[in-house]
């Protein structure tokens, strides 16, 4: 049996020297694992990554030197340990500690015992729940946030403070999964009571008939019959949204752009009543595959997979066009924490170039009369807004089409376009606009 803890190790080493995403390097390293072991390793990375602004703040003030000078091993060793010791409360403090000196002498040296038990020894006598100083600002409050002091400055300025703090207290939070039901072949009742009968509680979102938070039971959801056949996708709210704009019908051609691995195509497809014809497509053609592998689960036939660079392949002439644009994903940090560390601000800009090259690009493929919606699931104005502006100024044949319904009209930002807030709406942050073209 493999020690979930070792094999965190290589995986937060490998992860804080690459900034490859994090999912990837887990899936690479624990193929061979049984799932109990899978679920603790998985559990101990995401979270170590989470909250390393944090547990860098507190391993800083137990040494007597700067946490800059450590041993890059040593670093990422401490800051698992102490993860456990001050957040992990089903480990003992006095386990955490004689656990991780052994892993401490076993993978790295005799040397650094020492500097581990001392650090955490002195942490173990403070109050994990308070900051060790009343003044909370700059990058104090950033690090007690557990955010790159960047990414804290842009929210403020964007936000105001309150709503900046209470939005990375909500990306920190315990993410709960949200799930799509298809009842083509089984009503609300029935699929909502086999559920309760395996165990999985689904809790109903006021905005949305076919869209559940999954309170428990969500590991027995990903094995279950009705996830199987079909009947239920893992999607956010927040990820409806942006179909549910484009409001596809049955017998359109639909273009579904940037679209791997497909959620949103199989959204469409059941809102088309599997009538007409979705043309998905990815530039990774390994996403693309994983799209093409969940079509038998779902049996949809109006689904038509392809490989394509979304700003220099052709498509065929659509009636309706979504383009789920690559981003920074600041709006699904709550999902995947290693986006606050993998990103910079210089991106930002960088996204929003390519954004616009693929807006101006797929736009061409719009049939007059059609309607095309950008979405991302990004926070940041540079990336939303101000990439649909420039397009709008660029494209005069091409106009706002926001004719929200009342339930969108609750998402509905200062632009009229969709704009979902983690901490306000309980979802993902999304952003998305619908424009018509003349």
């Amino acid at each position: 049996m493999a020690d979930p803890r070792l094999v965190s190790q290589k995986i937060l080493i490998e992860f804080f020297k690459k900034k490859k995403p994090l999912n990837v390097i887990v899936a690479n390293t624990s193929a061979s694992l049984n799932s109990a072991e899978i679920q603790r390793i998985h559990a101990l990375t995401r979270d170590v990554v989470r909250w390393k602004g944090r547990l860098d703040y507190w391993i800083d003030s137990a040494l007597d030197r700067p946490i800059s000078t450590l041993d890059p091993s040593l670093k990422i060793l401490l800051r698992s340990a102490v993860f456990e010791l001050m957040m992990d409360e089903t480990v003992p403090d006095y386990a955490a500690i004689n656990s991780w000196v052994k892993i401490a002498r076993k993978s790295i040296g005799e040397k650094v015992t020492g500097i581990t038990n001392a650090v955490l020894r002195s942490l173990s006598k403070i109050d994990a729940s308070k900051p060790l100083s009343k003044s909370l600002s700059g990058n104090v409050l950033a690090d007690w946030l557990s955010f790159p002091d960047w990414i804290l400055k842009r929210w403020i300025s964007t936000f105001g403070r309150d709503s900046a703090v209470e939005l990375c207290e909500s990306l920190n939070a315990s993410h709960e999964y949200t799930i799509r039901v298809n009842t083509a072949t089984l009503s609300m009742e029935e699929i909502i009571e086999r559920c309760e009968e395996d165990g999985i509680q689904l809790n109903p979102i006021i905005s949305s008939s076919q869209f559940f938070k999954v309170k428990s039971g969500f590991s027995t959801l990903r094995r279950h019959p009705l996830f199987l056949d079909g009947s239920i996708s893992i999607q956010d709210r927040a990820a409806g949204i942006a179909v549910e704009l484009l409001d596809p019908k049955p017998g359109e051609i639909v273009l579904d752009v940037c679209a791997a691995p497909g959620t949103k195509a199989l959204y469409m497809a059941e809102m088309m009543k599997d009538s007409g014809r979705i043309l998905a497509s990815d530039s990774d053609s390994t996403r693309v595959e994983l799209g093409k592998n969940d079509l038998a689960r779902h049996g949809s036939k109006s689904i038509e997979w392809e490989t394509k660079n979304a700003i220099t392949d052709d498509y065929e002439m659509a009636d309706a066009v979504l383009i789920d644009a690559p981003c920074t994903g600041t709006g699904v940090i709550a999902k995947h924490p290693d986006i606050k560390w993998r990103q910079a601000e210089k991106n930002i800009s960088e996204m929003s170039i390519l954004q616009l090259d693929i807006l101006k690009h797929v736009s061409t493929f719009v049939k007059p009369g059609g309607r095309l919606v950008y979405s991302t699931c990004s926070l940041e104005p540079e990336e939303n807004w101000k990439v649909v502006e420039a397009f709008l100024k660029l494209n005069p044949t091409f106009s706002m089409d926001m004719k929200l319904n009342g339930l969108q009209n609750q998402w509905a930002d200062s632009h009229g376009t969709i704009q979902t807030l983690p901490h306000r709406d309980k979802t993902d942050g999304m952003f998305a606009a619908r424009m018509m073209k003349s």
